[in-house]
């Protein structure tokens, strides 16, 4: 998320940082708007952030699906393999 601005500095140089959408400090752009990659400073991720990730998360795969899969291993397949 920007603080105060959509770009910072970083060892000198300017650097652009991924914003909240919607951030009225920030300029909407793609990635296909940034001509070199390495103008792109990477947040910091940290435990909080796994942590709320885990709160949003919902299960992609049904407890039926599950059942049929590990039957299937167990008759056909190998874990692990």
């Amino acid at each position: 998320m920007c603080t105060d601005s959509w770009q910072i500095k970083v060892d000198g140089a300017d650097k652009l940082v991924p914003c909240s959408p919607g951030d009225p400090a920030a300029q909407e752009m793609t990635y296909n708007d940034i001509q070199n990659a390495e103008d792109l400073h990477a947040p910091s991720v940290d435990i909080k952030d796994f942590k709320m990730a885990l709160k949003e998360l919902h299960p992609t795969v049904g407890q039926d699906d599950m059942a049929r899969q590990i039957e299937w291993t167990k008759e056909f397949g190998s874990e692990g393999a």
